[in-house]
């Protein structure tokens, strides 16, 4: 346990909020308190290897987001872990979970030219939501952390960046390198992000509670509408008919 201790400490000292969209408390769990019951009892050679993969995935998306500010991540790590003890192979199934959504970190925050300002649509299951939404035959039984969905998820981040790439769009153009990029129709700035998030957590509206270590979720309720409806009830709307909630960052 002591790499884990030793993170939390480096996080906290970092960011001492660390704010969790838990109606019932304002700070994430430190992740001790989420894996450790799970580890206490695991088998050593996993247990290191998940340490060590967890470890890298949180430390590349406090680097790849350094604005970050939810840090709820008792679902996506619980959810890895069981799909790793499940698995055939345990060990190799924790580094490849671990593994891409480590890269994910990179490909989609401040190091690359897709450059987006939080790890929340992630976390919280907006990306997920949109990706089974286009394709729901194939996809509604894919869940916000399988690495089906995680796979998905990398091949979308290199198609928007050979897009960029190649002069980009109205929606993913090339931005000026300390610009952080907001496709979607309402404000993304501190104030804004933290008040139409917790407005919907309130009311139950966020797609994946990242703030527990198991739940039911669906992608099929208007999630994105609904996050629209309140960033505009609450003065955050952006006046750009260019910008489209329900299309952006998803695969």
């Amino acid at each position: 346990m002591s790499p884990l201790a030793a993170l939390d400490a480096e996080l906290a000292a970092k960011d001492p909020c660390r704010r969790s969209l838990a109606p019932d408390r304002p700070r994430a769990h430190d992740l001790g308190e989420i894996l450790g019951p799970a580890l206490a009892d695991a088998p050593t050679g996993l247990a290191d290897v998940f340490v060590e993969g967890t470890c890298a995935f949180v430390r590349a998306l406090a680097d790849a987001f350094p604005e970050n500010l939810l840090w709820d991540l008792d679902l996506p790590l619980s959810t890895w872990w069981r799909a790793a003890k499940a698995a055939d192979d345990p060990v190799a199934a924790a580094r490849e979970l671990l593994g891409i959504a480590t890269e994910l970190q990179g490909l989609f925050g401040r190091a690359t030219a897709l450059h987006f300002r939080y790890a929340h649509d992630f976390l919280y299951g907006y990306d997920w939501a949109k990706w089974v939404g286009r394709d729901p035959q194939a996809r509604a039984a894919v869940g916000p952390f399988d690495a089906v969905f995680l796979r998905a998820m990398r091949a979308r981040g290199h198609e928007l960046l050979a897009l960029i790439a190649a002069g980009g769009d109205a929606k993913y153009p090339a931005l000026p390198e300390a610009v952080v990029r907001n496709p979607f129709a309402f404000s993304r700035e501190p104030e804004a992000e933290l008040a139409i998030h917790r407005a919907l957590a309130a009311v139950g509206r966020i797609p994946v509670p990242a703030w527990r270590t198991e739940a039911t979720v669906s992608w099929t309720p208007p999630w994105a509408t609904w996050r629209e409806q309140v960033a505009a009830r609450l003065g955050y709307r952006l006046i750009d008919p260019g910008r489209d909630d329900a299309d952006a960052r998803g695969a």
